[in-house]
C-alpha cells in the first residue's frame, strides 16, 4: 500500500509530466496549428493545479451554502416555531393558531405567511404520514 506522503510525492511528479508532455506537444507541428484560445485552456489547466483546487472548492462551498440557506428557509418546523419531534396535537393547534391569525380573514392578515404555513403543515403531514 502507498503512504500518504509516496501518494503526494506521486501527484507532484505526475503533474510535473503532464507539464512535461504538454511542452513536448505544443512545441510538435501539430500542436503549433491549435488555436490560441485552446492552447490558453491547456495551459490554464495544467499551469497551477493549487489554484485551480482553491476555486473548485470556493465554489463547492458557495453552492453548499446556497443549498442549506434555502433548505432553512423551506423548513416547515421553523415556521411554526416547534422542535421536530413535536406532538400530534402541538403541531396542529400551532397551525390553527397561525391560520387564524394570518388568514385573509383574520386578525393580521397576510397571504403570503398563510401559504406558507399551509404548505408547512402540509411537508410536516406528508413527512410524518398523518392524514390532514
Amino acid at each position: 500500500m502507498n503512504s500518504p506522503k509516496s501518494s503526494r510525492t506521486s501527484k507532484r511528479k505526475n503533474s510535473g509530466a503532464a507539464a512535461e508532455i504538454l511542452d513536448v506537444f505544443l512545441n510538435s507541428p501539430v500542436g503549433k496549428q491549435m488555436s490560441a484560445a485552446v492552447v490558453d485552456m491547456i495551459g490554464r489547466v495544467f499551469s497551477n493545479p493549487a489554484q485551480r483546487h482553491e476555486r473548485l472548492r470556493q465554489e463547492a462551498g458557495e453552492a453548499t451554502r446556497k443549498y442549506h440557506e434555502q433548505r432553512e428557509r423551506h423548513n416547515p418546523y421553523q415556521v411554526f416555531g416547534i422542535a421536530r419531534d413535536a406532538p400530534r396535537d402541538t403541531v396542529k393547534a400551532v397551525y390553527f393558531h397561525l391560520q387564524k391569525q394570518y388568514h385573509p380573514d383574520g386578525r393580521s392578515p397576510d397571504l403570503e405567511k398563510s401559504k406558507a404555513v399551509n404548505q408547512a403543515y402540509d411537508e410536516i403531514c406528508q413527512e410524518k404520514g398523518w392524514a390532514k
